[in-house]
């Protein structure tokens, strides 16, 4: 099978600037289990050894790698390997991973519902295979390594860099306790987003932190109502009655920028993904990328209320920089041979 499916392509085909890539994804995914006459439990594949199946106009292949394609150790009793393939025409091997990735994560997110777990990616890669190609030739292929793998936008996690350059050289209080319960829960929820597994997950954490320190600390002014037209209407034209209220929009974004020190623009931004909550956010949408910033300057804010409230100076740890830069997916670069299963 030629790669990207059953028509042949050519040089003739492909634009100079444009490469095909083969982007595949080695999938652990949960084995059934059931047990025999004899009582003994038995695990059994639940997997097809090949499917297709098309997201976003993308077509996706699923099979059984074999014992001489699958490099890489059982993932045990429970789970066994399965293969993503998709073929994209892009310049270069990321750009050809952000086309395909959105029908990447549908397919894998119907699978996992299927299944009830989610279906991590252990390793993915992108290789180029652009014709004429043969067994042998030499490629350049990016890869996403066991055993972090490659994590699909709801999935990453990301590292911040620069947080805390001196060891910790001050004693511990208990003066975020004495300002009350409501200090000790936003304390709570602040931990529980160093702990959350994902970026999503450690934002609505963190921002549930914000939103009790603003209750107490922050003061909500009345503003008149917006029309979705995006006009204000100051009073009621039928009574007259003025339309303004109290609402948490406008008093988060002005605690964000009073008290966190965050510009307008960043304000807004926090309250716009703040809309996750709500179920507003695609995360196949590219500001969904911009994710980890944000959760960065949401952390920032919240720590740096949290030390005034418990006395710290700014010069104690934690030091979160909201322009400091961070790591999620790390991924090699190299060249290597193609191999027989790379054109299956």
């Amino acid at each position: 099978m030629e790669p990207g499916g059953n028509t042949k392509a050519t040089g003739a085909e492909t634009p100079s600037d444009t490469r095909l890539w083969r982007i595949a994804a080695l999938l652990s995914v949960p084995r059934g289990v059931r047990p025999d006459v004899a009582g003994n439990l038995k695990f059994f594949s639940r997997l097809p050894d090949e499917m297709h199946c098309v997201f976003h106009a993308t077509d996706i292949r699923f099979l059984r790698p074999t014992p001489s394609t699958d490099a890489f150790p059982s993932p045990g009793d429970l789970r066994e390997h399965w293969r993503l393939d998709v073929d994209a025409s892009a310049p270069d091997a990321i750009a050809a991973i952000q086309q395909v990735v959105a029908a990447i994560e549908s397919a894998l997110d119907h699978l996992a519902f299927r299944f009830q777990e989610p279906i991590p990616i252990e390793v993915l890669e992108a290789l180029d295979l652009t014709p004429p190609v043969a067994i042998g030739d030499q490629r350049e292929y990016l890869l996403f390594p066991a055993p972090s793998g490659y994590r699909t936008p709801k999935f990453v996690r990301t590292s911040f860099m620069g947080s805390d350059p001196e060891p910790l050289a001050l004693g511990l209080s208990d003066s975020i306790e004495a300002a009350g319960p409501w200090a000790r829960a936003a304390l709570h929820w602040y931990v529980k987003s160093l702990a959350a597994p994902f970026d999503p997950d450690r934002f609505i954490c963190a921002w549930v932190s914000l939103e009790i320190l603003e209750g107490q600390l922050g003061e909500r002014t009345p503003v008149p109502y917006m029309a979705p037209c995006g006009h204000l209407i100051v009073s009621c034209p039928t009574c007259g009655k003025k339309t303004a209220k109290k609402t948490a929009g406008a008093s988060l974004k002005k605690f964000l920028v009073e008290r966190g020190g965050l510009s307008e623009v960043q304000a807004a931004d926090l309250w716009k993904t703040r809309q996750i909550l709500h179920g507003a956010n695609d995360f196949d949408d590219p500001e969904a990328y911009d994710l980890a910033g944000r959760l960065h300057s949401l952390l920032a804010v919240t720590s740096r209320v949290l030390k005034e409230i418990a006395g710290m100076p700014a010069s104690a740890p934690p030091f979160l920089d909201p322009q400091a830069g961070g790591m999620s997916n790390i991924y090699l670069v190299g060249t290597r041979a193609v191999a027989a299963a790379d054109l299956v």
